[in-house]
């Protein structure tokens, strides 16, 4: 039994890109979905689509690729369920390795920089590079 789904996804999504594959699955959440969807916005995800409607429901990811390189390199999870960490707008700056940060806030998921120009805070889930 998986505890935390997130972890999974996070770490699941970036043993992929290692491994240089094109396509990810995962069980359906709607956490996951829309964490997808940021990553698809930001790039890092050429596709996302739900599949199935009765019995198991899964996410099937495209990564996407340049120059046939996945361009998700590493991945961290940053706040957990045992620690949960909040940031206010201030606090929170890019990434030195030049990736994207992914916070809850009381508008969905936002990027770091998107946090920063809203002047929101919230609790930082994890970092794409």
């Amino acid at each position: 039994m998986v505890t935390d789904p997130l972890s999974s996804f996070i770490v699941g999504l970036k043993n992929a890109a290692v491994v240089r594959k094109e396509f990810f699955s995962f069980p359906y959440s709607r956490l996951i979905l829309e964490l997808s969807d940021v990553l698809r916005r930001e790039g890092y995800l050429s596709s996302v689509s739900k599949r199935g409607k009765k019995g198991p429901r899964f996410i099937e990811l495209k990564l996407a690729r340049k120059n046939g390189e996945n361009l998700i390199h590493g991945a961290k999870r940053l706040s957990s369920p045992s620690r949960r960490q909040y940031l206010k707008a201030n606090k929170i700056y890019p990434l030195p390795s030049g990736g994207i940060m992914i916070i809850s806030t009381t508008k969905g998921l936002l990027t770091g920089q998107e946090v920063r120009r809203e002047r929101l805070g919230g609790e930082p889930l994890c970092a794409f590079w």
